[in-house]
């Protein structure tokens, strides 16, 4: 849990999400589309960017890192096997939220601090994995805003795949029912995928996940 801690203040200092697009989807039937399903359509993208050479002699000038990108797009995600959602506990977020430097900010400044500091879960997994994996899950990361009325609370959920690297999407509400999501690769190979336990007990405590699958 410490070394996890660590990982996770320098992951939030550094995190930076861009969300791209406003849009309220709807289904054909006129109801809003799941998050379940604004996550696949993340998924895709970032399945559409890991394979796409063009996209990569765009974004990075590293023979290495493209190497390790073309490694997450020669998976395969048309089929989901599992979805986890993780949660912080109260006593989590409290190590982080209810520090001495925190005590002069407003409720609606600390509600970001939060935020980005679940958001930055992602990273820290991926940062086990080496700063070399590390960089290259950042090539390939996808975001979108929607309306949604599904989404209490800031949350990750990981995909997992049977043949490919598992993508995690983070939900984050606003205003006006609007959800800001955005997902990248967990490229940590020691990363469980097996049960909920099993997760929980690789992130040493105080992150809940859950079995959500459908």
């Amino acid at each position: 849990m410490k070394k996890f801690s660590v990982i996770l203040a320098a992951s939030v200092i550094v995190l930076s999400v861009i969300f791209t697009g406003c849009e309220g989807e709807k289904t054909a039937e006129g109801s809003q589309k799941s998050l379940y399903s604004h996550g696949l359509d993340l998924v895709e993208m970032v399945e559409e960017m890991a394979k796409s050479e063009a996209y990569l002699e765009i974004y990075t000038g590293s023979p290495r890192i493209s190497e390790v990108v073309s490694g997450f797009g020669s998976g395969d995600y048309s089929v989901v096997k599992k979805v986890y959602k993780l949660t912080p506990t109260e006593a989590y977020l409290a190590e982080y939220g209810t520090a001495a430097e925190m005590s002069g900010l407003s409720s609606k400044v600390k509600k970001t601090v939060s935020d980005k500091t679940i958001a930055a879960i992602v990273t820290q997994i991926n940062a086990m994995g080496g700063a070399e994996n590390l960089a290259a899950t950042t090539v390939c990361t996808a975001g979108k805003t929607f309306v949604s009325s599904e989404l209490k609370e800031t949350c990750v959920w990981i995909y997992v795949f049977e043949y490919g690297f598992p993508v995690a999407v983070t939900f984050t509400p606003g205003e006006d029912s609007t959800v800001s999501a955005s997902a990248m690769l967990v490229s940590c190979e020691e990363f469980p995928v097996e049960s909920a336990q099993d997760i929980e007990e690789f992130l040493g405590g105080g992150i809940k996940a859950e079995d959500i699958t459908e």
